[in-house]
């Protein structure tokens, strides 16, 4: 195993998927406050990086954290794969991922993201191009296939062709975000691979979690949707696996990472679109506390973010005076 896979891998199994609209620099700094093994960008346009569109290339910012990145490509052409990953290689990261399991139509249309799971020779050229412009750890997120199963044959082209491990988001491009996912595909993938197998859908729980480690036997899982409002559920995790309990953060803590996420999408993205973007997650946190949805339906309306900010803290003197 690669020396930085073995060092990320090593005694953390909770890892941050690359969400699109979601994981930019601010979440992605809120995230590794509670140390997961790694966090990924958005997906970056291979074509985009190709021609050094501005666009693509603001996606990706360095942390100012320890915690490992990594970066995701989409794309379907192998020598755009190369090109990006040559532009990208001079910057300060980790890991390059490689995203086969987008089912957004958008992406699809251009038969990349899940549609390569159609095409494992495709997906071991890919892998093959990028490897030949850079010497930073290549790995790759996956669907179980379009419609049918190919995901063992797609994996194994794979770890043919150099990848480091395999993330499989154990549900079809049709099943989208719906339905139960596999187990029984992540533990039939363990078994057919040498590298490590990364498990990942259907993450909300600490429970969740725990069972697709114990159920599967894979190598670690990795959480998604369920870090939106609830980014401490990395930490939740990796106590619950390791000890067998965790703890809820106490309302303030909660308060003041809603606070520093706003600061942090304020400073990167500044006011009018880092509070546009903000609300979307200041919605999911606002969840579970005192007068929510009444917190919620005035926060979609906020342009401002000294406004903001003390409709937070509005959230916490509520809870003091409701107890």
């Amino acid at each position: 195993m690669n020396n930085v896979i073995n060092k990320i891998l090593q005694n953390n199994p909770v890892l941050c998927a690359p969400l699109c609209g979601y994981t930019d620099f601010a979440f992605r700094e809120i995230l590794s406050l509670y140390r997961p093994a790694i966090v990924f960008t958005e997906m970056l346009s291979t074509e985009g990086l190709k021609h050094n569109l501005k666009k693509t290339l603001g996606l990706f910012r360095e942390s100012t954290s320890d915690v490992p990145l990594g970066i995701q490509l989409f794309g379907n052409n192998p020598e755009s794969f190369k090109k990006a990953a040559s532009v990208i290689n001079p910057l300060r990261f980790d890991v390059i991922d490689i995203n086969s399991g987008c089912s957004v139509k958008k992406i699809l249309k251009s038969h990349s993201g899940c549609a390569l799971m159609d095409s494992p020779d495709l997906i071991y050229r890919i892998i093959t191009a990028v490897k030949s412009e850079t010497d930073k750890p290549v790995t790759i997120k996956m669907r179980l296939g379009m419609e049918k199963h190919t995901f063992i044959d797609c994996a194994l082209a794979a770890e043919e062709a150099g990848a480091e491990w395999v993330t499989l988001h154990a549900r079809t491009k049709k099943q989208m975000f719906s339905g139960p996912v596999s187990f029984e595909a992540i533990t039939t993938l363990k078994k057919a691979l040498k590298i490590p197998v990364i498990g990942n859908g259907e993450i909300w729980s600490t429970e969740d979690a725990a069972l697709m480690l114990n159920t599967t036997g894979c190598d670690a899982v990795m959480l998604a949707r369920g870090l939106v409002g609830k980014p401490w559920l990395v930490k939740q995790c990796i106590d619950y696996v390791k000890t067998g309990s965790y703890t809820e953060p106490p309302r303030d803590e909660m308060v003041r990472i809603m606070q520093k996420h706003l600061q942090l999408m304020v400073q990167d993205r500044g006011v009018e679109y880092g509070i546009k973007e903000f609300r979307k997650h200041v919605v999911k946190y606002a969840k579970g506390f005192e007068n929510s949805r009444t917190f919620r339906s005035h926060a979609v309306t906020i342009t401002e973010p000294d406004i903001m900010h003390n409709h937070i803290q509005r959230l916490l003197i509520q809870e003091e005076m409701a107890v």
